[in-house]
């Protein structure tokens, strides 16, 4: 077990060299995993209106208090957990208005909504299927830099399983909507 890591042991380092953009986020762009646009609807008033989501981010990745990674707590599961400050998530967002009349043209509008969470506590176990030839083979040094862990397990992984999960958050912050019928576009109250 690598047990608790306190300090960011190039944890942070990791999530901010793999995984996030240089603000900070990790964005999931709807279109890199082949989702369909009328797979990420979240609304259809019968072709009237339409809502789909355009990407999501998510910031806080980077700010862990406390990680404890790889606890085994049988054969082939390893327990995880992951402390952090804050997670914010941020859906952009489409919203189409189709026309009543012949003659007049659809209303786009893209807006946002940002939900927070604080002290954010996460469980986690993993099933790690492993060949051991396959892990014999890797070579030892490739291991041992913390960027290169993760590849190499899963790379002689013959299944992968996320067999229990648990999120715990101390406080949820409102969310908030911005970019919706502002003043400038069309002339609402923002």
């Amino acid at each position: 077990t690598l047990g608790d890591i306190t300090e960011t042991c190039g944890v942070e380092d990791f999530f901010r060299s793999n995984l996030l953009d240089e603000d900070g986020l990790l964005i999931i762009d709807l279109a890199e995993f082949c989702i369909a646009p009328e797979d990420a609807m979240v609304l259809d008033l019968v072709d009237l209106f339409q809502v789909s989501i355009q990407s999501v981010s998510i910031d806080g990745l980077d700010a862990a208090k406390n990680i404890n990674v790889f606890d085994p707590i049988g054969n082939y599961t390893l327990q995880n957990s992951l402390e952090l400050e804050y997670l914010a998530f941020v859906l952009e967002l489409e919203a189409v208005l189709q026309p009543q009349q012949t003659g007049e043209t659809e209303v786009r509008e893209h807006f946002s909504i940002e939900l927070s969470v604080t002290d954010v506590e996460i469980d986690f176990a993993i099933f790690l299927g492993v060949n051991k030839q396959t892990l014999g083979n890797v070579p030892l040094g490739s291991m041992s830099y913390i960027d290169n862990i993760l590849p190499c397990l899963l790379s002689a992984a013959d299944e992968v399983q996320f067999t229990a999960l648990s999120v715990k958050v101390s406080d949820i912050v409102p969310p908030q909507v911005t970019g919706f019928l502002d003043d400038d576009d069309n002339g609402g109250s923002g």
